[in-house]
Order: structure tokens, then sequence, then C-alpha cells
């Protein structure tokens, strides 16, 4: 009788001490979802806000602190003392600065990032820290450096058309549209604001490689109008880009990517897409072009069209490397499979998150070395049309990041 009593009474401690841990985990859960919460709906707030934040970044380093000078064919701008500022996000909550530092920005090595915490240059809403310092929601953290940008191609941003609420631009090759990575004042919406003296609201992106036309809005309800059309794809945009090789015109040449998923490329002959509003044209990554070079031969217009739907994810965040096609789908699951902290996942559980990719080609002619190809994408994912071709074996000529090589000029 004895035992038994004894039993229950370590029985009832076992459920007590299990509910106890339950109730741990439940408020460690709800705290941390709280925390993302509140992190998602500053982030809300700051894009509803983003109309007046523009004004704010440039009234913040002032134009007419903003000096350009020419040397040769490269733009250079003045170096100028600069605050790296941003907010703590989620993935950082818990973790030492030193380390987030090191992880996130790789610009610096961490031997840099450890003497700049120590010395006062990376602060925590605005005091300094200790190397171990864990990072908490919404700490501020702050990196002041003295910054010196690269050089940009000199070539002028040449106005191709302007009305009272939009304005087309021909963007040069080697120009980032706005500020990234080591690039601030050398990029288009710092040139253009300089040039003008106003602000445009950007509208769609170029790759920084990727020269072209570029439409920017002059009001912040222009520029939503313009975006909502190119998100319900009511506009066409045409790139032309320089491939290694002959661009096939028929299936026979993507035998291997077929057999691992036909779905993937279709290839057919019509007429192209109609029914789109507007229609930007750009070219990109164009090798040096030389006088002794063949004609290029023209093609009949209606050709093969290669149509590659394969979805894109990002294999190194660090350096924004993209992937596509299965690769980029066991990316993407595995990166869902450790945010929920699950091994076996369904379907239904990433399929709707993944991105979907879908862009269109033709051959426009072929010199003997290179192909000058049409290329239109249906939807607007990051680097898309240079992962498309470097996944089909035909990669942009002079792209280095995806299959291709510099082209060296005397």
């Amino acid at each position: 009788m004895r035992g038994e009593v004894m039993k229950e009474e370590k029985e009832d401690g076992e459920n007590e001490n299990s509910r106890n841990k339950s109730i741990q985990l439940s408020r460690k859960k709800a705290k941390r979802l709280a925390a993302k919460a509140a992190y998602k709906e500053r982030r809300k707030a700051r894009r509803l806000n983003a109309g007046s934040g523009r004004s704010k970044v440039f009234e913040a380093d002032g134009l007419e602190n903003v000096q350009y000078f020419i040397h040769g064919n490269l733009r250079h701008t003045k170096p100028y003392m600069f605050d790296y500022v941003a907010r703590t996000k989620a993935r950082w909550f818990g973790r030492g600065i030193l380390e987030v530092y090191s992880a996130e920005f790789v610009a610096y090595s961490k031997e840099y990032y450890k003497k700049a915490i120590e010395s006062g240059r990376i602060t925590v809403n605005g005091t300094t820290v200790s190397t171990d310092y864990k990072l908490k929601d919404g700490d501020k953290i702050k990196h002041s450096v003295h910054r010196h940008e690269p050089p940009v191609s000199a070539d002028p941003v040449v106005v191709h058309f302007e009305d009272d609420e939009t304005v087309v631009v021909s963007k040069p090759s080697g120009l980032p549209m706005h500020p990234c990575g080591q690039y601030r004042h050398n990029s288009l919406t710092y040139i253009l604001a300089k040039q003008r003296n106003d602000i445009l609201h950007q509208v769609h992106r170029l790759d920084r490689l990727t020269s072209g036309l570029v439409v920017m809005a002059k009001t912040a309800d222009r520029a939503a109008s313009l975006s909502k059309q190119i998100r319900l794809n009511q506009v066409q945009k045409t790139y032309l880009a320089r491939v290694r090789g002959r661009f096939p015109t028929g299936p026979e040449a993507f035998k291997d990517r077929l057999q691992e998923d036909s779905s993937m490329i279709t290839c057919h002959t019509g007429k192209e897409e109609e029914g789109k509003t507007t229609t930007a044209s750009s070219s990109s990554f164009y090798p040096p072009s030389s006088s002794s070079s063949p004609p290029l031969p023209s093609l009949p217009p209606k050709t093969t069209l290669i149509t590659v739907s394969a979805p894109i994810a990002c294999a190194d965040k660090r350096v924004g490397k993209q992937v596509c096609g299965e690769r980029a789908v066991a990316i993407h699951k595995a990166d869902i499979a450790k945010r929920k902290g699950q091994i076996e996942l369904k379907r239904e559980q990433w399929e709707k998150t993944l991105k979907h990719a879908q862009t269109t080609f033709r051959l426009l002619s072929y010199d003997g070395t290179t192909s000058l190809i049409e290329c239109k994408p249906k939807t607007g994912r990051t680097h898309q049309i240079r992962v498309h071709l470097e996944w089909l074996g035909y990669p942009i000529a002079n792209d280095p990041c995806y299959g291709g090589q510099l082209f060296e000029s005397n």
C-alpha cells in the first residue's frame, strides 16, 4: 500500500514537472512570436512611410555635399563620413554583436569589427558595448566609417521621355539603381537627384551590370500605379543578351535538362504575346565591339521560342548568388523546414512561397562565337535571366558570376 502511494506521488511530481516545462516553453514561444509580430509591424510602418523616408535619406546626406568628379571615362565621388544604421532583425535576437557583424556584413573582417566595437565606431542605441553584447528586439546598431566608393561609368544619364508624372532614362552598365553594398552616391537615384535637383521614385530595377531604359516616377502615387501594372504582368520588358555559343532553335539541345524535368522547358514557334500596355527595353552584358567582327546575319522573325519555367532561390545570402530548378526547390524546402523546426514537410507548406520564374528566349543572330538573344521575363526575380541562361548551358558571355568570363580590352 505504501509503495503504491509513493508511486502515485512520483507520477504526480513528474506530471507537474512536465506541465511546468510546457508552460515555460509556451511562454518562450509566445514571447518569440510577440517579438516577431512587433518587428513585422515596424517593417510595415516603414513601408507605409517610404515616400517621406526617401526625402529624409537625401536630406540626411545633403545633396550639396555630394561631390562628383570625372577622371578618364569614370565618375568618382569624394570620400565622406557615413553611418550605417540598422534595427535588429528577428534572426539576430539573442546573438552576440560581433557574431552578427562578422556573419551578416562581410565587407570587413572579424578582427576589424572587434576593434570597431571596442573603439566605439560600432554602437548600440548610441552607447559603446562589449563584443559579447547580446542583441535584443528594438536595438539600434550604428557603424561609423569613412566611406570610399568604387568609380562607375561616366556615361551621361540621358532622359529619353518626360511628362508631368513620368521620366524615362537610359542607365549605363555598371551603375547601380539605388544605394547598395559599396555604392551610395554613385547610384542612379543620387546622380539623377544631383543632376535634376529633385527626387524621383523608383518603379522597377535593373541589375548593376545591365544597361537600358528605366522608368521613374515624379510622385509616389504614380510610382505605385506603375509598379502595380508590373505586378499584374501588364508591362512587357524586353532584354537583349549576348551568350556563349550558338543558342539553339529546337529542343534537341536540351536533352539533359529535359530528362531532369521536362516541365521546365518548352519550345514553340508562334507570335509574341500581345496586349501589353507598356514596353521597356534594355541590353545587358555586351562585350567590347570590334570593327573586324563579321556582320550579324538576321534571322526570320518566326524563330523558335524557348520558354524556361524554373523556380529561383538564393544559395548564398551574403553575396546574393541565385540558383534555379531542382536545386532551388531543395534550398527553399530546407529553409522552410529550418524555420518551422520540422524534418518532413507537406507540399502545401512550401509550394505557395516558392519563387516561380519564367523567361522566354529567342535567337536573333550568331557571329560564330556568341549569340545575340531576345529575353522576355514573365516574372521579375533577382538575376532571373542570368540564372536561367546559365541553367540552360548558355551563360551571358561576360558574366563571371553565372558561368561567363570577363572580356579584356586593350
